[in-house]
């Protein structure tokens, strides 16, 4: 479990994670990014705000962050045969749109808290 730094009274704190019950975390299974040896812990939104009202905090506001990544990274990340998206990263090292950058709803919670 990780340790909350101390802050002062009125003090805020910042938390972004990954939220382990997103869509995406639920189509890509184990395939998924945050399914590795450093995310030792994988919250959602029902695991997020009691850890840190447990540990003094009072929970000020909390929601979903959209990711902003190359359409060539995206392409990367999504499951799909790998002939299919060697031919599909193939056309788009070759264009322009593989550059472009969208913002992507990929399952990422914030939480902003204050030291009660």
């Amino acid at each position: 479990m990780h340790r909350v730094p101390p802050l002062r009274p009125g003090g805020l704190i910042l938390c972004l994670n990954h939220n382990v019950e997103s869509v995406s975390s639920h189509i890509m299974q184990e395939r998924s990014p945050i399914i590795d040896i450093e995310h030792t812990y994988l919250y959602g939104p029902a695991t997020n705000a009691p850890h840190l009202r447990g540990r003094g905090f009072k929970v000020l506001k909390q929601g979903h962050v959209n990711n902003t990544y190359s359409v060539g990274y995206i392409t990367h990340l999504v499951p799909m045969p790998a002939r299919v998206k060697g031919m599909a990263l193939g056309t788009l090292r070759r264009s322009r749109p593989r550059r472009a950058h969208r913002p992507v709803p990929l399952g990422n919670l914030y939480l902003i808290a204050s030291r009660s």
